[in-house]
């Protein structure tokens, strides 16, 4: 389960009570996952690979400090998020960046978990997908591994 293209941010915390009654193909119920550190991978074996946890990585320069200063707009995202109720609590992305982690200077990473199957590359949790990148509107490259 390696790759490197163009990833996906999916906005998971807007399916509301939509979660509480479905589960991902691996059948996980969502009510049992932190929704914001989760993936669906492109053409996923779901016999085996259920659960892997992947590790993305972007180059530093992908990163957009202040979205607002090139266009994009407020981004709300989920500290927390309970699968019976559509209701979810504002948080900073400033405070996303803080806790970002570094391999170096060069490189940005997350870890996720695969629990579903997608289209092109990654789905990667919205909350996710913004502490990488700085932005969840558009389509950005990374590299993901086990």
């Amino acid at each position: 389960m390696y790759g490197s293209q163009s990833i996906t941010p999916h906005d998971y915390q807007s399916l509301g009570t939509y979660l509480a009654a479905s589960a991902p193909s691996c059948g996980y119920p969502y009510a049992t996952l932190d929704i914001s550190r989760i993936t669906a991978v492109q053409l996923m074996d779901t016999r085996v690979e259920c659960g892997t946890c992947l590790r993305i990585e972007t180059s530093q320069a992908n990163y957009i400090i202040d979205g607002l200063a090139v266009g994009l707009p407020e981004i709300a995202m989920a500290t927390h998020f309970a699968a019976t109720t559509s209701r979810f609590d504002p948080l900073p992305t400033t405070s996303i960046q803080t806790t970002m982690n570094k391999r170096d200077d060069e490189v940005r990473y997350v870890y996720v978990l695969a629990v579903d199957t997608g289209g092109r590359g990654l789905d990667l949790a919205q909350v996710s997908f913004t502490a990488l990148f700085g932005q969840s509107l558009s389509p950005m490259d990374a590299s993901w591994f086990p």
